[in-house]
């Protein structure tokens, strides 16, 4: 298995296209030492400067290689060759050689999506006639203008309740019907395009949501749709008012900018740390009900939550930690990944360019990395899909067993 990334900054988009085609087929051609082996998946991600030519960028990658699939969308960044450009133009293509590996995309409009509880409809509409088998993990990449997207991953997860589900909302455009998305052959500006990887291939999922714990882990007793009325039997803005009056200066402010609820998604559990809370936005107590908190997530009673703060300095925290235990847990790195990363980080957070891409190397080692900020991330917490927000969600692709 091999990967390669490649990025240009180059605003036309023939000279950046042909530079990137030129050096992935130098990159393949030395890996193979000598003979020529092209790669089985092209994925690409364009900044709006390239948006009016992703059919072009799709054309020209199939006549290059025209045995590999591609995937792609419009990006507000893009992330390749371990940098991040945001706001400027780029162009990246991650290509893979995968020995042993059945690669489909697919495409799905808007008007054709099964109902949210039709499993099967969704097994058929990912995976066609491949029923016999679950796929080894699943891509997306949806338009946000033109779908509901949690609506959408519950009847991918009905459908595929084990596999990995990875992706991120497509960006770079500001209006409905600008959104650019690849599958295949094909250019497309609404609907979901998408993936499945079968075969000799496993893709680990890494999901850093940015947050720290504040406080300590605590029952919710009482609950009503996304409401929490109390938390270890005391009225929920009687918590949060004690917890704030513990909080230092600085994280008083922080709470009052944005205060978030992590929810234990596994009942079994009896200690929780990093990867085990679902990161929820607290949007205010009720009007209706002025003890209860409302929060961005349907709660049920006996639910563990601790409260979450965000910044720049718990991101990076929490994004090393992942990736470090990511690190300890394979004796080898992968062959190669796909960041999905929130608009909301890179430089606009950290001040600095290439801050998550850089992390990575620096944790996993000098893996081919491609990817793109998005208006959402896509990414499993707790064995269930979801979508998240300020997230860094990352597919890591290697081999289930060496292959000859």
């Amino acid at each position: 298995m091999h990967f390669s990334s490649v990025l240009s900054d180059l605003l036309d988009t023939e000279a950046a296209l042909e530079e990137l085609l030129t050096q992935v087929t130098e990159t393949f051609y030395e890996a193979d030492g000598g003979t020529t082996g092209d790669p089985d998946l092209i994925v690409a991600f364009f900044s709006s400067h390239h948006r009016h030519n992703a059919l072009y960028i799709g054309e020209r990658i199939r006549e290059t290689f025209p045995h590999a699939q591609v995937l792609g969308s419009s990006a507000g960044g893009v992330v390749a060759a371990h940098k991040e450009l945001e706001g400027e133009p780029a162009l990246a293509l991650t290509a893979a050689r995968m020995p042993g590996v059945a690669l489909q995309t697919f495409h799905l409009e808007p008007e054709d999506l099964p109902l949210p509880d039709d499993a099967a409809g969704w097994r058929q509409a990912i995976a066609g006639n491949a029923l016999v088998a679950d796929p080894a993990a699943v891509l997306l990449l949806p338009d946000p203008f033109t779908l509901d997207i949690e609506k959408v991953l519950g009847g991918i997860q009905a459908a595929f309740p084990t596999v990995p589900i990875v992706g991120g909302v497509a960006s770079g455009a500001r209006l409905p019907g600008q959104t650019r998305l690849l599958a295949g052959e094909h250019g497309q500006d609404r609907g979901l395009v998408g993936l499945t990887l079968s075969g000799n291939v496993v893709v680990d999922t890494v999901v850093a949501q940015g947050c720290r714990p504040i406080g300590v882990p605590m029952f919710v007793t009482r609950a009503e749709a996304n409401l929490i009325h109390e938390l270890d039997g005391r009225p929920a803005a009687e918590v949060i008012q004690e917890l704030y009056g513990t909080l230092s200066e600085t994280d008083q402010k922080l709470a009052r900018q944005g205060l978030f609820v992590g929810l234990v998604m596994s009942e079994q559990q009896q200690s929780y740390g990093r990867g085990d809370f679902l990161v929820r936005n607290v949007l205010g107590f009720a009007s209706e009900h002025e003890n209860a908190l409302a929060v961005a997530a349907m709660v049920r009673s006996n639910t563990v939550v601790q409260f979450q703060l965000r910044d720049a300095q718990a991101s990076a925290e929490d994004l090393i930690a992942h990736l470090r235990a990511y690190a300890e847990e394979h004796e080898e790195p992968p062959a190669g990944g796909l960041m999905f990363s929130c608009l909301g980080r890179g430089q606009g957070l950290y001040g600095r360019p290439d801050h998550d891409s850089s992390i990575f190397a620096a944790s996993v080692g000098d893996v081919p990395l491609g990817g793109f900020f998005c208006n959402g991330e896509i990414g499993p917490v707790g064995g269930q899909v979801f979508l998240h927000a300020y997230t860094s969600a990352f597919a890591l692709f290697r081999p289930a067993a060496s292959v000859s």
